[in-house]
């Protein structure tokens, strides 16, 4: 699918709402609560796949390439960062969730997109997880089971409270601008 140019300034728009989201916190620990993953949800739930996917990428080259988008700055050394994975996995939540909006949550089935949304959330939270510990693991500082099993249970219900959050403001956004977001 082609992108027009509608969807190429909202994907940037998420971008950028994504990067707002870095900075409206709560430090609690190593991984600090953000509305990253609000912004990511909403861009999913707003955007078709592609453009969902192009938002986060954009998010990601921007942060990357030196602006200090991201929680604790910005650069190519937040790669080496203990939450970097959690970023990585904004590329497969942002157009998963498109998808599974598109085909369940806007279709009237909502109980299928609430689990495998639920699964895609707890795999996402996986993919931050795994790289947190593959990093603190090569530098000599491995992770322990019962920090990474206590982060899954802090961060896991967060994030599923904040994709909650995000369905009816997408549902409000699609009803009084009809056409906008497709």
């Amino acid at each position: 699918m082609k992108l027009n140019v509608r969807q190429l300034v909202l994907a940037a728009l998420f971008a950028a709402l994504t990067a707002v989201g870095a900075f409206l916190k709560l430090p609690i620990s190593v991984v600090p609560i953000t509305l990253q993953v609000f912004f990511v949800f909403l861009a999913g739930l707003s955007l078709p796949p592609q453009a969902a996917f192009l938002s986060q990428a954009a998010y990601l080259v921007t942060g990357l390439a030196g602006v200090p988008v991201f929680t604790g700055g910005g650069g190519v050394s937040y790669a080496l960062t203990p939450t970097f994975g959690y970023l990585l996995s904004f590329l497969v939540m942002a157009p998963a969730t498109s998808f599974l909006a598109r085909r369940y949550l806007f279709k009237g089935k909502k109980a299928k997109f609430a689990a495998l949304s639920a699964l895609l959330t707890l795999f996402c939270e996986l993919i931050g997880l795994g790289y947190m510990a593959l990093l603190l693991y090569s530098l000599g500082t491995p992770l322990a089971a019962s920090k990474a099993l206590y982060m899954l249970y802090v961060f896991f219900p967060i994030d599923l409270v904040k994709l909650a959050l995000s369905v009816p403001l997408a549902y409000t956004v699609r009803k009084r601008a009809p056409g906008l977001l497709e």
